[in-house]
């Protein structure tokens, strides 16, 4: 059995749960790796995402779940250029604490769900 296969049903689960029309899941390729299948591009996509739909006025602001240090620049961006908000869900403790403070407020997710953000 594809070891991979337990974590996709945890995701699948995840996101369906996520699922509203508020919540846009973006999800990439899918690429089989020796260590088993792996979404490729992702962060691109949210980049592209984010950005693009700040510009237009899409949103007031944005929920980010994710802990990628490399999302720091897109949220820097995002606020300097349109000046909208981003809020930041991460899944573990351990995120750099510069990252942390770059988003407007942010939250473990076990508390932004108890306190309905997601």
């Amino acid at each position: 059995m594809d070891k991979t296969l337990p974590r996709y049903t945890e995701d699948k689960k995840f996101f369906d749960a996520l699922r509203n029309p508020y919540v846009e899941i973006i999800t990439g390729d899918l690429v089989q790796t020796p260590e088993g299948w792996r979404q490729k591009g992702v962060d691109l996509l949210i980049g592209i995402n984010m950005l693009s739909k700040a510009f237009l006025d899409h949103y007031d602001c944005a929920i980010l779940i994710a802990g990628d240090r490399d999302f720091k620049q897109l949220v820097t961006a995002i606020k300097n250029q349109t000046g909208k908000r981003v809020y930041g869900v991460y899944l573990f403790e351990e995120i750099p604490e510069d990252f942390k403070t770059t988003y407007d407020d942010s939250h473990m997710i076990e508390d932004a769900m108890r306190l309905g953000i997601v």
